[in-house]
């Protein structure tokens, strides 16, 4: 199996330089967002040696050399033995940037890190280190061994896929913008176990998570300026997926699905997302705190994410990362869940 090292490189979301405070929070008039089927992809062209490839497994669990950006993303629900709950999120870049937080529910205190390190990562299987972090396929496809320790912060975690690859979009390449593109999947229901630990006594953890895999060629300017992504785990086994790509704070891209408890897929659906609340920044960006999202195609499906806290990777890249609650309807039914939610801009 091939591998490769990467020295320290900033080309892709330079490094923090302060972090940006959550100024004030309060409500706004109501913004709809509509997606229909006619654009579920960006329209434009891409380079030939860009067309869409058949996503194959276990190979494409590993890194993909030949373009650009990519990155393996892990968020999670955790629970100690206590009831303590917590939420962890991870990103590891093909740059060397690693993006980690830990969020302590109980005692509402987020710990972040971002810095760089060269990385390691290898083709045709999943694993991916550094000085940091091990993360690598245990004995069979879709399963992991994850173990982090970096500054104080301790994480070590066992990590089963419990449904197949969601492919966003039906075959999991996307327009990322004007001539961007991208192959992407995600693990949308994983059982996890372990411990974690930001000091001298761990406490072991179970709970759920949410894998995206995404590799690609586009440009961060020029083809796009802002993305809205929300992954939602509802109790009837129902995960769903929106993300929606801006450009000037017009949507030019939405991809909606969702994958059932069955293993089925739904994908393309026309959607809406509404904005109920927001938080303000010190700078005035409105980053959004509560939103509504509906699907018309399914009988009475609309569901409401509420931000549980805040977290800002900022300079001159801003990222925003969230623990989300999740209730409403779906097909009809009363739902609830989590979610998780990633904002690149604030609007």
């Amino acid at each position: 199996m091939k591998r490769r090292s990467l020295k320290l490189l900033k080309s892709l979301f330079p490094a923090l330089v302060l972090p940006l405070l959550l100024a004030s929070c309060g409500k706004e008039a109501k913004t709809v967002e509509h997606a229909s089927t006619t654009n579920q992809v960006t329209s434009g062209t891409s380079p030939a040696t860009d067309k869409p490839r058949p996503i194959e497994f276990p190979r494409d669990e590993g890194a993909h050399y030949e373009h650009p950006i990519e990155w393996w993303h892990l968020s999670t629900q955790l629970a100690d033995t206590s009831g303590k709950k917590y939420a962890f999120f991870f990103c590891a870049l093909s740059t060397g940037r690693h993006l980690v937080s830990l969020y302590d529910k109980a005692a509402d205190k987020v710990l972040t890190k971002d810095y760089y390190e060269s990385l390691n990562y290898t083709e045709n299987v999943h694993s991916v280190t550094s000085l940091s972090l091990k993360w690598k396929q245990a004995d069979a496809p879709f399963r992991y061994n994850f173990s982090y320790d970096f500054e104080g912060m301790t994480v070590a975690l066992t990590i089963k896929a419990n449904k197949n690859p969601f492919l966003t979009g039906g075959e999991g390449f996307i327009a990322m913008g004007k001539n961007g593109v991208s192959h992407t999947y995600s693990l949308t229901d994983l059982t996890i176990s372990g411990s974690l630990s930001t000091g001298n006594n761990p406490v072991n953890v179970t709970g759920t998570g949410w894998l995206n895999h995404q590799w690609g060629k586009w440009d961060w300017e020029k083809d796009f300026s802002q993305w809205k992504w929300f992954g939602v785990n509802l109790d009837n086994g129902v995960d769903l997926m929106l993300f929606n790509i801006y450009k000037d704070k017009e949507l030019i891209g939405s991809h909606c699905g969702y994958i059932d408890a069955n293993n089925n897929q739904f994908h393309k659906l026309p959607s809406e997302l509404v904005t109920r609340e927001y938080y303000e920044d010190a700078s005035g960006g409105k980053w959004q705190k509560v939103v509504e999202l509906k699907i018309p195609s399914l009988k009475n499906t609309v569901l409401t994410l509420t931000s549980e806290n805040d977290l800002q990777f900022v300079e001159p890249q801003v990222l925003w990362e969230g623990s989300m609650k999740a209730a409403g309807t779906f097909n009809g039914a009363p739902v609830t869940g989590t979610a998780y939610g990633e904002l690149n801009r604030p609007d």
